[in-house]
This record gives C-alpha cells, sequence and structure tokens, in this order.
C-alpha cells in the first residue's frame, strides 16, 4: 500500500513498480501488485503499460491496470492517466465505467477521456476502448468523438456508438447524447450510419452535418463533418427524414444537387455530400440554390402525385407500411409510375394538351419548376380557387410546368 498526503501528490506507476512524490513525499515501493492511495489534495496518478496485453478500468472512484504478472489499484486520486502503446507492447483495453450523474467521455486520436463526478480519467495509446454510461439522473450521459486521419466507420444507435479507424477502436454505451466530429479533412473514404428505435424517429441532415433523434428512448445522435452519412428507420415508428442543400437560411452554397427517391430508399447527393434514408415513412428534401433535379419513382402497386409550386409529393405503400416521398424548390421532377393506375394531381400547373410536351416558344430554364409525369393512368389539373378541374387518361408522358 502506498499513501499520499493530504497535499498535491503525483504518483507513477510501472508494472511491478510504484512511486509516490510532491509535498515533502517520496516513496518507491516494487511490487506484483500495489495499491496507491491520494491523500485528499490535487492527486495526479499515471500508469504505463506493460509490453504486452493491458486492461485499464476506470470506475467513477477508483480504478486498476493489470496485466501478465502486475496489478495496480488506485483510489483518492483527481486525476488518473492510463498510457499504452498504440499499435506496439500487445493490445492493450481501456474501459470506463460511469456514475449514476451525468457523465462526459470525449474521445480523439490522442485521448479518451471521462470527466466522472467531478474527477477525470484518461487513457492514451490503447487499441480498444470502451465506455459505460449508467443514464444520468441529472442530465444525459455526454460522447463527443472524433475521426482519425484514416478511413473510418462511424455507427450510432440509440445509446450504443461503434467507431472502427485503421488504428484503434471506440464502443461506447448508454450515451443519450452523441455528438461525432470529422476534424481530419481529407480524402479518406468516412462513413457514417444511423440506426432509428422502435420509436418515432426523426432524422435531419444537410451538407455540413446530420442529427437522428428519437424518444423511446430519449436520445440525439450528430455527426458534423462527414461526406456520407445513411440512416436506416426499423419500420416500427413514425420515422420521417427531412434533407436539404444548406445549412440554415443565410447559406448561400451554390451547388447542382439530386434526390432520388423509391419506395424503401431516398438520397439526396451533392458535391461533398450524400445523405441516405432507408425505409423512413417521410422522407422529405429541400434545396435552394443551384440547379436541382428530383427523381421520384413508385412500386407495382398505386401510388399517388399532388404537385403544386410549394412542394410536389409522392406516396403509397411498401414492405413496411406507408412511405411519402417530398421535394420542395427543385427546378426539375422527374415522377414514374410503374403500373399504370397511379394518379397524380397537379394544382395550378400547366400543360399543352395539345402535345402534352414542353412549351416550343419558352426556354425551360424560364419555367419556375417542371416536372415530367411518366405512366400515370390518370392525371388532374386543378385551378385554386374554382371547381375547374381537367383530366388526362391513359397518356404515357405528360410536361407540367409552373410559370
Amino acid at each position: 500500500w502506498v499513501w499520499g498526503s493530504k497535499g498535491a501528490n503525483i504518483y507513477t506507476a510501472n508494472p511491478g513498480s510504484a512511486e509516490m512524490s510532491g509535498d515533502d513525499v517520496s516513496i518507491l515501493v516494487t511490487a506484483d501488485r500495489i495499491y496507491g492511495r491520494g491523500g485528499g489534495g490535487s492527486d495526479t496518478a499515471t500508469i504505463w503499460d506493460s509490453p504486452a496485453d493491458d486492461l485499464f478500468e476506470f470506475f467513477p472512484t477508483w480504478a486498476r491496470a493489470s496485466g501478465a504478472g502486475y496489478l495496480h489499484n488506485l483510489q483518492g486520486f483527481t486525476t488518473m492517466i492510463g498510457k499504452a502503446g498504440l499499435g506496439v507492447n500487445g493490445i492493450d483495453e481501456a474501459i470506463f465505467l460511469g456514475s449514476p450523474k451525468g457523465d462526459w467521455v470525449k474521445s480523439t486520436t490522442v485521448t479518451a477521456r471521462m470527466l466522472v463526478l467531478g474527477a477525470w480519467r484518461h487513457a492514451e495509446g490503447f487499441d480498444t476502448i470502451s465506455a459505460y454510461g449508467r443514464g444520468g439522473r441529472d442530465k444525459p450521459d455526454t460522447l463527443l468523438v472524433q475521426d482519425s486521419p484514416g478511413a473510418d466507420t462511424l455507427q450510432l444507435k440509440p445509446m450504443e456508438t461503434t467507431l472502427n479507424t485503421p488504428d484503434y477502436k471506440v464502443t461506447a454505451y448508454g450515451f443519450a447524447s452523441v455528438e461525432a466530429t470529422r476534424v481530419n479533412i481529407n480524402a479518406a473514404d468516412d462513413r457514417v450510419t444511423f440506426e432509428g428505435s422502435p420509436g418515432n424517429d426523426t432524422f435531419v441532415g444537410n451538407p455540413a452535418w446530420a442529427r437522428i433523434s428519437g424518444s423511446s428512448p430519449a436520445y440525439t445522435n450528430k455527426a458534423a463533418g462527414f461526406p456520407s452519412v445513411m440512416g436506416y428507420g426499423t419500420g416500427e415508428g413514425l420515422d420521417k427524414a427531412f434533407f436539404s442543400d444548406f445549412n440554415g437560411a443565410a447559406d448561400a452554397r451554390l451547388e447542382d444537387d439530386t434526390f432520388t427517391a423509391g419506395s424503401i430508399v431516398a438520397e439526396l447527393t451533392g458535391p461533398g455530400y450524400r445523405l441516405w434514408a432507408r425505409f423512413f415513412d417521410e422522407v422529405h428534401a429541400e434545396v435552394h440554390l443551384g440547379h436541382d433535379i428530383a427523381n421520384l419513382s413508385g412500386t407495382t402497386g398505386i401510388e399517388e402525385l399532388h404537385g403544386a409550386t410549394a412542394e410536389v409529393s409522392l406516396s403509397g405503400l411498401n414492405a413496411k407500411g406507408a412511405f411519402a416521398n417530398y421535394v420542395k424548390g427543385f427546378d426539375e421532377i422527374n415522377a414514374s409510375g410503374e403500373t399504370g393506375q397511379d394518379r397524380a394531381v397537379l394544382m395550378d400547373a400547366v400543360v399543352d394538351l395539345a402535345t402534352y410536351g414542353p412549351p416550343a416558344d419558352v426556354s425551360l430554364e424560364e419555367l419556375a419548376q417542371v416536372l415530367w409525369l411518366n405512366e400515370f393512368e390518370k392525371i388532374e389539373l386543378w385551378k385554386s380557387g374554382t371547381s375547374e378541374k381537367t383530366a388526362i387518361d391513359n397518356v404515357d408522358a405528360v410536361f407540367a410546368w409552373w410559370e
């Protein structure tokens, strides 16, 4: 046993030895099992790994490090640091276990650290890092995670996070608030996947960031700066996705974007980003600047399209239930039925009833919004504020526009 004083002490340990210093204390011991105790001051303990495999475990008030032929047990230190050699000296694992209070964990390429009950726990150079939240009673447990310079895969589920990098792996459980940031802006093929809960989930994304959240369980997972984010709905609750090509109203991004949506999968893509959703009940895509194109397709069942200058939607049924895809602000929309039994209702749209094609005397670039309808059995043209209605039946291809 090695005890510190009431002042600030520094405790340094290696496999089989430990030293306590500071505040007129100087103790050096060698043993297979060593128990280090802080004396109540602002004490710091640092433990180094062995040449073989090591396990470092950080609990809310104490810690232990173990390996072949040694054990260190620590308690009473305000800061505890575990140091390992990433990629050398065996396969080293660090485990953080949280408290009933709201804990905070951050993982970077340099270190992983936890703030628990006002004390710091650090792990540097470990091959595998695991963190366990215990569901903070006063506030949610929070996890911040950063990418590595290599090609990373980040999987975010409700209360579960997994980051796989070329050099190390991070897993976290029980954290209701997770924020992942891509700090290494390079050509590495980083990928993020979101998975929803059995309840209702909301997936929001733009070229800068994406977020998924739900209430059963209550969670929020966010990823910022990643070029590809894919979201998977469960088909059990009411899941909605909202994609846009701008990050806030003041975003002046000017790029051409494409939205492609079917009954199961929908994605919005543009230079430098991809937002993808599978089995979401509703997917909404909104764009601002650039020449943007939307492609909507149905199933072998019966779909219904509603079109206006403000928004165009296509809805129907898939293997999980009802689906609906909505587009807003697109210059060109291509909508395709599959069986010839689909219906379209267009509000205040213009159609050349002689040719059903584009206007001959107007450039398409001058039109506010154009819509190609393919394989819709019934098309109805409505005029707002009136009962006027024009029916178009069994025309394979119809071009409509809004001026």
